[in-house]
């Protein structure tokens, strides 16, 4: 018996013995959630939902990005965990050592699949708010991005420009984050989708980084936080903002993410932000008409206020200076890989974004 005892104490390490049964526990979840989407809407929006919140109450106090600080600490952690393995090694068994590791990216597996896993299965979200997607009529398409265009150009006059033409947003990250969550709280009296809660989105330091991996934003699950890429012009920030609340409140497919974060901007108050919403998803539609008719396509770029191609031509400078590095292709390449191991299309899938919004535009028409 003691030495049973004995045994247990030094090679199973206390959290290996609550994570592992964890880690097999989320898998079979995982599993159930791909054969039955109304358990992984239910489970995304209990469990899993009250899991994001917690972590975001927990960092949203802090102004900086945890996420980022945790990165730079990288090669420290990394120093530590060989330090305690050597360590490990010459006076406790290694075994118990390996068993700990094993044990922290369990947790991490079992987080992941709570926070992010299972949102990735849930029901499409056309069919939790009754849209009707289908193939994209060109005509429809044209309807769309006129109706776009005719939103923008109605309050293009109302936009601060700087000397060089491009719009300023005019308020600080902070008030940009309450302006989402409140246009999130008018959303959420449409459609009952979205929990109501404060967000803050983090301003990354070293976002020059991000635009070398074609990052705009990114939602870290292990930290609650919405990160932001700071390189991009004013014009982009609402929009990516709304993009990654949208992960933080359950949205994972990202074309279902762009799609709700212009819904989130068009329903906000503020000007600038549903400028930011309109300009965000012209980029789409104007881009998937020229593919499809470049007839329509002309007629429609010839409509919109010139102001706005300004904010446009230097999103694409960033892009230029940043994107076209081998690290660009790599993150694009992980990043399709990631998708598509989520049951998702891959990148290609950020197109059906504008299906959404093409019926979104001909259900409001019917109405």
């Amino acid at each position: 018996m003691n030495k049973k005892g004995f045994y247990v104490k030094d090679y199973l390490p206390l959290s290996a013995i609550i994570f592992f049964p964890l880690a097999i526990a989320a898998f079979v979840i995982q599993r159930i959630a791909i054969a039955n989407p109304a358990f992984a809407d239910s489970f995304n929006s209990s469990v899993g939902q009250a899991t994001r919140r917690f972590f975001s109450v927990l960092t949203n106090p802090v102004r900086f990005s945890v996420f980022e600080a945790l990165v730079i600490l990288i090669p420290l952690f990394l120093a530590l965990i060989i330090a305690l393995a050597v360590r490990g090694w010459k006076r406790f068994r290694k075994c118990k050592f390996i068993l700990g590791l094993l044990a922290f990216i369990a947790f991490v597996y079992v987080l992941y699949t709570v926070t992010f896993g299972v949102a990735y299965r849930t029901t499409p979200i056309e069919n939790k708010i009754g849209l009707e997607v289908g193939n994209v009529d060109k005509n429809e398409l044209y309807s769309a991005t006129v109706t776009v265009i005719d939103e923008l150009n109605a309050i293009s006059d109302f936009v601060e420009r700087g000397n060089d033409g491009v719009s300023e947003m005019g308020f600080s990250m902070d008030e940009l984050s309450k302006k989402i969550s409140k246009a999130y709280e008018s959303l959420s009296d449409s459609y009952g989708l979205f929990p109501v809660f404060q967000s803050r989105a983090k301003p990354i330091h070293f976002s020059s980084v991000m635009s070398r991996l074609r990052i705009t934003g990114i939602y870290t699950f292990y930290t609650g936080e919405s990160n932001i890429n700071m390189s991009y012009p004013d014009y982009n920030l609402p929009f990516t903002v709304a993009h990654e609340f949208a992960h933080q409140r359950g949205i994972l497919r990202e074309d279902e993410a762009n799609f709700v974060a212009f819904l989130v901007c068009a329903a906000s108050e503020d000007i600038y932000v549903r400028y930011s919403g309109y300009l965000n998803m012209y980029e789409y539609l104007i881009s998937a008409l020229y593919k499809t008719d470049k007839e329509l396509y002309k007629a429609a770029y010839a409509a919109l206020d010139k102001r706005c191609l300004a904010d446009i031509r230097s999103a694409y400078e960033v892009t230029e200076r940043y994107g076209n590095s081998i690290v660009g292709d790599i993150s694009d390449s992980v990043n399709d890989f990631y998708l598509k191991q989520n049951g998702t299309a891959g990148v290609i899938e950020y197109g059906r974004v504008t299906r959404l919004t093409v019926a979104y535009y001909a259900d409001k028409a019917k109405q």
